[in-house]
This record gives C-alpha cells, structure tokens and sequence, in this order.
C-alpha cells in the first residue's frame, strides 16, 4: 500500500515539474524541467511511467513529448569513452578527469544513462554548486 503510493506521489510529482518546471532553491527561479531532474526522481523507463500513470488515473500525455525532447540514447560504453576522452568547458572552467569521474559515478548511483548529454547537465549543475554530489554519492553507497 505505502509502495503505491510513493509511486502515485513519484508519478504526480513528475507530471507536475514535466507541466510547470522546477524551482531552484537557491534562486527561486523556475526552470524547465530536463533528463536529469527525471532520473534523480526515478528510474523508470518512458513505458513504466505511462503504465504506472494509466494504473494510478493520472493524466500522461506530456510525457511522450518530454522523452522525445531528451531523447535519450543508450550507447554506454561509447558515450563513457566520449566522456573521458573529450575536454568539456562549462563556465569558462575545463573540467577535470576527477570531475567527470565523480559525475559519471552521480549518474549512474541515480540509475541515469551515462549519456554526453546528461553529462553535461549534470556537470554543470555540479559546477554551478546546485549539485554536492560527493555527499549524494556517499548515501547512495
């Protein structure tokens, strides 16, 4: 029953930020809703979380156009070695092999393909201070 309703609530909560975004705590300001804010919430594929919001009467039909606008590819092993192999520059800062490592590790601790695209939206988070991904990672653990 309570696995249920974290499900119903997970569901409800992503349908709302997909609808009307995510507010920053630090800043107040709403921004859109991405890839990665999904997989810090859950870990279900496009077809689970259709199938979990028909089973729970909630409507879903933003969800089709959020996983088309993210679209998400699954090519790990390439996008790892792109990863590692690229220099990326966010803010003006090159980031380091340490970083990447520490990000790529947050990604996958939240079930999150290790994509070039997530990557970069988690790393710049990171960078940004939006993101302690050392102590995410530990709980994680």
């Amino acid at each position: 029953m309570e696995e249920n309703l974290a499900l119903k609530n997970t569901v409800n909560l992503i349908m709302l930020q997909i609808k009307h975004g995510v507010k920053n705590e630090q800043t107040g300001e709403i921004r859109k809703f991405d890839i990665l804010d999904y997989y810090m919430l859950t870990s279900m594929s496009m077809k689970e979380l259709m199938d979990a919001a028909k089973q729970f009467n909630i409507d879903a039909t933003c969800v089709r156009r959020f996983f088309y606008e993210n679209r998400v590819v699954y090519r790990l092993t390439e996008e790892y070695k792109i990863i590692m192999s690229n220099t990326f520059i966010i803010n003006g800062n090159e980031i380091t092999t340490e970083q990447k490592e520490l990000v790529v590790k947050y990604l996958e601790s939240i079930n999150a393909p290790v994509t070039t695209a997530l990557f970069k939206l988690a790393a710049k988070r990171y960078l940004n201070g939006e993101l302690e991904l050392e102590k995410i990672i530990k709980k994680t653990l």
